[in-house]
């Protein structure tokens, strides 16, 4: 029983034991993807790992309990990896858009600079393949990591 459920001032924890499934190395799970032209899997436990590492890079860009992380991904394993990352870093994601058809570069780039600027975000997660389309000034004053 969650020990939690009996303190009247703290809300029940609805899943117990996700975030220990989740960041604990779990040999149990697969993440399964569809990464280029191809599917492909990989154990929870490599999934936990990289997320572990990855906040540790997060925290060296300055990512501290209760900072924000922008991230502007894609539907990619990678995008997995990072959100946990940001998690176990103690941060809150606030997730940006990714560019609508039709927009131009100039469009979007003025878009997310004017979210950026709202969300004050430590750092930005974003996929390599959208780096071109970032603002210089935002990369010019905020950490961006791919």
């Amino acid at each position: 029983m969650n020990a939690r459920r009996n303190d009247p001032g703290t809300p029940a924890d609805p899943h117990p034991g996700l975030w220990e499934a989740l960041l604990g190395g779990s040999r149990r799970g697969t993440l399964h993807a569809w990464e280029g032209d191809r599917f492909t899997r990989s154990g929870w436990a490599e999934v936990s790992a990289d997320a572990h590492a990855m906040a540790g890079t997060l925290r060296a860009a300055g990512v501290v309990p209760g900072t924000r992380v922008a991230a502007v991904l894609t539907n990619t394993p990678h995008a997995v990896r990072g959100l946990l990352a940001a998690w176990i870093a103690g941060a809150a994601v606030a997730s940006l858009p990714l560019p609508a058809r039709g927009m131009t570069a100039a469009e979007y780039g003025a878009q997310l600079g004017a979210l950026l600027g709202r969300v004050d975000p430590t750092v930005l997660l974003t996929d390599e393949t959208l780096l071109p389309l970032t603002p210089a000034e935002v990369t010019a004053q905020l950490p961006v990591l791919t």
